[in-house]
């Protein structure tokens, strides 16, 4: 159980120390453009708390599970479902299409309207 642990901290932090650099980079483009001099540190740095870092911690949980569950540890778990499409596509020569009558381009105008 400490062992679990462990590994979803080590996951956690290390995707917080990536969340960290991106927190601080919003700050220095906001001091480097010029885009505002004062600087409001909660309002800047709550949608990285508020927002990304519950879903790091759910992240870090899913990679957990991966780890830890024999079915998803091996081929199945790192086989996404879109993987084998672009190469199930290629062979078939034409890219999925899904466009309805309501969504087709509208043709061009014609040169000569009729009368």
């Amino acid at each position: 159980m400490l062992l679990l642990a462990a590994k979803f901290l080590s996951n956690f932090l290390v995707l917080a120390s990536m969340l960290g650099v991106l927190a601080v980079t919003a700050l220095c483009l906001q001091l480097v453009r010029g885009e505002d001099r004062g600087v409001d540190p909660v309002a800047l740095f709550q949608p990285f708390l508020v927002m990304a870092l519950p879903l790091l911690a759910l992240t870090a949980a899913a990679a957990l599970l991966f780890e830890t569950v024999p079915v998803l540890r091996g081929g199945l778990g790192q086989q996404s479902p879109g993987s084998a499409s672009p190469w199930w596509w290629a062979s078939r020569g034409s890219p999925p299409t899904r466009r309805s009558a309501a969504s087709a381009p509208a043709r061009p105008p014609t040169r000569y309207a009729p009368p």
